[in-house]
């Protein structure tokens, strides 16, 4: 594992990705050698190949069983780990959306995953969007949209906690309202 073949591992990562629910049945017999695989992975400086695995297990994970899935687990708060590298370096946008994304996908398979970790998902997407000089506006989108996501399918997060509550729909509100400035004349009163 050495920085001139990282770009051959991603590819191979994003391989992986693409065909994992085809091949499911011949890979998951391997899978405790994927997790070491992954490991070493995270331990690289590379926070491309570092987004690159988290798509990737995020990825796995919506295709496999509890079994499976509960090996996998440990390298969710290593994803909000890169996730806030991502954040925190501002060296690629692409590589915050991406980490993004695989938050998000492990909520729509498994939400449960990132219960335990709520509070620093709650506090990083916060800062996401609340950061307002993105290229891609639609990296915003995406905080409020995890934070969403998961409270909408596990909405005991949000049951006693009034103050993220009022928060959240402030800033909610506050980006809606920047939305509607950008309404233009012709989109508001279409020609009928």
């Amino acid at each position: 594992l050495t920085e001139d073949n990282y770009i051959n591992i991603e590819c191979g990562l994003n391989l992986l990705s693409g065909i994992f629910n085809f091949v499911y049945d011949d890979i998951i017999t391997k899978i405790e050698g994927l997790v070491t695989v992954f490991r070493t992975f995270y331990k690289t400086n590379s926070l491309s190949l570092k987004v690159r695995t988290s798509r990737t297990i995020a990825e796995m994970i919506t295709y496999c069983e509890k079994k499976e899935t509960k090996l996998l687990s440990e390298f969710v708060f290593e994803i909000l780990l890169v996730t806030l590298k991502c954040f925190e370096s501002g060296e690629s946008e692409d590589n915050l959306k991406y980490s993004i994304k695989a938050l998000a996908e492990i909520i729509n398979s498994e939400p449960s995953l990132l219960v335990k970790h709520f509070a620093d998902l709650y506090t990083l997407m916060f800062k996401i969007f609340l950061k307002k000089d993105y290229l891609d506006e639609n990296i915003r989108e995406l905080g409020f949209e995890v934070i969403v996501s998961l409270v909408e399918r596990k909405n005991k997060l949000f049951l006693n906690d009034t103050i993220k509550v009022k928060a959240f729909i402030e800033e909610l509100y506050k980006y809606a309202l920047e939305m509607e400035k950008e309404v233009t004349d012709d989109w508001a009163t279409p020609v009928q």
